[in-house]
């Protein structure tokens, strides 16, 4: 197990802390004199654990291992809010670092990794979630050109008199990372109120903001009447109430809501309200109480405009969807947080956070710990030293307990839609409600769940490694190439083989699904020349199944290998396997298969083809691992065995 120096922790933490003091908060906006300063610091801290660190071309500082293994990647952010808090975002970069120097002095140093960032600009100085979103590749240069903070200082100005602008900005190696993990302090009072000490994130909430705007007529307010006036200001107060009472009909359990500000022009005693403005935000995890928000919105507009006092309009200005955390991660922080005593708590995040970036590109994690009085974004906030402690103990053991675990990570590739829609109106390349996008990624997260479920199933039956990821080239839409090997079976076997031949070589869509096809059903027709040699082996079909001992009971379609069949072209193959069951589902999947190629030939444009092809390598999957399931205990041949 890895164990943390708390003192060296807390050491670390009142050291940046002192980076931007005021009172007993900080204020450390992104790319300011002192942010830079910091962020050099946390350089020679990294270089000190024996990470290769530095500051990349927006500002991010990331630490990389050395060691050879498999990895995770934790991080956060250092940057703050005008007079925020002492640990908000720096407590998880600082976990991370204590956690990468805790690896090396156990008995884990040098065979897995801990790679450290602190990513810029969380907070949203210049551009929210800029230094996550560099560093999975889903930040374009438009996006730095057209960034300012709210001086209005241009975000490629500020890089380059900071020395960063046109420096190389990391990006995350494909393949690296069995997961991310973020730790934060709550911000909020719930853990607290519980008294919990460990909060274990289920997911992150996804919002969106509303500018409702009421047209009325300024008129003297003495001498209108009640009666003739075109009041904006009273007709946004009741818009106000409509909607309050609505969202309450459709919220969900953790759903929030606010009225983030109410303007009224001219704005004088004595003058009707010629105009008014409402600001709103809805907060939720789940995109259908979101959407079901929007719809109460955009229905109570319609409603209103033109039967009240004043028109009413509305714009949608900024939207960003929900994240949810992978659950085996979470399970890694719960079952930690248990083994050293804790009582942990499932909840969501309300606060939006880095993970929910990285979570688009790789299993993610977060752990809470308690804010006093709930308290955040302010230089009241604060968490007692011995829940900083505890924390990064159990965090430093899910860690541990992910880093140990066999099977490598998958990295994503999707377009993350975090941005304000109204500079991308009428752009429907980057606009994130972009139609044939939605449909793709829904798609596409069907398939994944699907794929994942398989995969489940086929864990629970025998060891494997994850052992070849690839990012397709064609940027959009996630593929993952890979395939499953028994632990004493270290060479490709069976359609598994075929499977990875297929989507590592693909190049020519059309041509080589065809190929590919043709060379499994020619693998089909082996399977069944395969159970000729059996026979000629001394292997009996229809007699004994060796699992079932006495049974005895005559199987036209169950084979026995006895002992003294080892070697040559069988292999390692296991002990009743039943093969009716495996030529059924295969067929199922091949049947797909087929229609799919037919499709694949008629793809209109490249979206479709990609479409086509995901399902295509979905369809292949679901057949070998419906095959897996139907006997966990099936070991495939290494050489020329039965295939299937």
């Amino acid at each position: 197990m890895i164990s943390i120096n708390a003192g060296r922790l807390l050491a670390d933490l009142r050291a940046l802390a002192e980076f931007g003091k005021v009172e007993t908060g900080v204020t450390r906006l992104a790319l300011s004199e002192v942010d830079m300063e910091s962020r050099q610091w946390l350089v020679e801290r990294m270089a000190d654990a024996g990470l290769d660190a530095a500051i990349d071309g927006v500002g991010n500082v990331f630490g990389r291992s050395k060691a050879f293994g498999p990895a995770v990647l934790i991080g956060s952010h250092t940057d703050s809010v005008p007079r925020g808090g002492w640990l908000d975002g720096a407590m998880g970069v600082l976990y991370g670092l204590e956690i990468a120097r805790a690896l090396e002095e156990s008995e884990l140093g040098g065979k897995a990794g801990i790679d450290v960032i602190s990513f810029q600009d969380e907070e949203g100085t210049f551009f929210g979630f800029l230094g996550s979103r560099s560093f999975f590749g889903d930040l374009e240069d438009a996006d730095i050109a057209g960034a300012t903070n709210l001086e209005g200082d241009g975000l490629a100005d500020v890089l380059d008199a900071r020395g960063l602008f046109g420096k190389p900005r990391v990006e995350a190696e494909t393949g690296r990372y069995r997961g991310y993990f973020e730790a934060h302090i709550e911000q909020g009072p719930r853990l607290e109120a519980a008294g919990k000490r460990i909060g274990v994130v289920t997911g992150i909430v996804g919002y969106r903001r509303h500018r409702v705007r009421f047209n009325g007529q300024a008129d003297h307010a003495g001498t209108t009447p009640l009666s003739m006036r075109k009041d904006a200001g009273k007709a946004l107060i009741a818009f106000g109430r409509r909607l309050d009472v609505a969202f309450r009909e459709i919220a969900a359990e953790d759903s929030v809501w606010t009225f983030g500000n109410a303007t009224f022009a001219p704005g004088a005693f004595n003058v009707v309200p010629g105009e008014a403005e409402l600001l709103v935000e809805y907060r939720d995890t789940s995109p259908d109480v979101l959407d079901a928000f929007e719809a109460c919105v955009e229905r109570l507009v319609r409603e209103t405009d033109g039967k009240g006092p004043a028109d009413v309009e509305h714009t949608q200005v900024f939207r960003v969807e929900s994240a949810m955390m992978d659950s085996l991660l979470a399970e890694h922080i719960f079952a930690a947080a248990e083994a050293h005593g804790e009582e942990p708590m499932r909840m969501p995040s309300g606060a939006g956070h880095d993970a929910m970036v990285v979570a688009g590109f790789l299993p993610s994690a977060m752990m809470f710990v308690p804010s006093i009085g709930g308290r955040s974004h302010d230089v009241a906030e604060d968490t007692a030293e011995a829940d900083i402690t505890a924390g990064c103990q159990v965090f430093a053991t899910a860690v541990s307990r992910a880093l140990s675990e066999t099977g490598q990570a998958l990295t994503k590739r999707r377009r993350v839609p975090t941005r304000s829609t109204e500079h991308l109106a009428g752009d429907p390349e980057r606009d994130p409600r972009e139609q044939d996008d939605v449909h793709d990624e829904r798609d596409h997260d069907e398939e994944e769940r699907e794929r994942a479920d398989d995969d489940v199933a086929h864990r629970a039956a025998a060891p494997h490694t994850l052992n070849h990821v690839e990012v397709h080239p064609h940027g959009r839409g996630e593929q993952r190439y890979f395939h499953h090997q028994h632990e004493e079976d270290p060479e490709p076997h069976g359609i598994q083989a075929e499977v990875h031949h297929h989507r590592h070589h693909h190049r020519d869509g059309r041509d080589h699904h065809r190929q590919r096809f043709e060379e499994i059903a020619e693998n089909q027709i082996e399977h069944h020349q395969q159970k000729d040699r059996l026979r000629e082996r001394g292997a009996h079909v229809g007699t004994e199944n060796p699992i079932r001992g006495n049974d005895r009971v005559a199987d036209p379609n169950r084979v026995t290998i006895p002992p003294h069949v080892r070697g040559g072209d069988i292999g390692a193959v296991g002990l009743g396997l039943d093969l009716a069951a495996c030529q059924k589902g295969l067929a199922v999947g091949f049947t797909t298969a087929a229609a799919l190629i037919h499709e694949l030939m008629e793809a209109r444009d490249d979206k479709q083809l990609l479409r086509l092809q995901r399902r295509l390598q979905g369809s292949i999957w679901r057949a070998v691992a419906s095959l897996r399931r139907r006997r966990g205990a099936c070991r495939i041949a290494r050489r020329g065995g039965l295939r299937g």
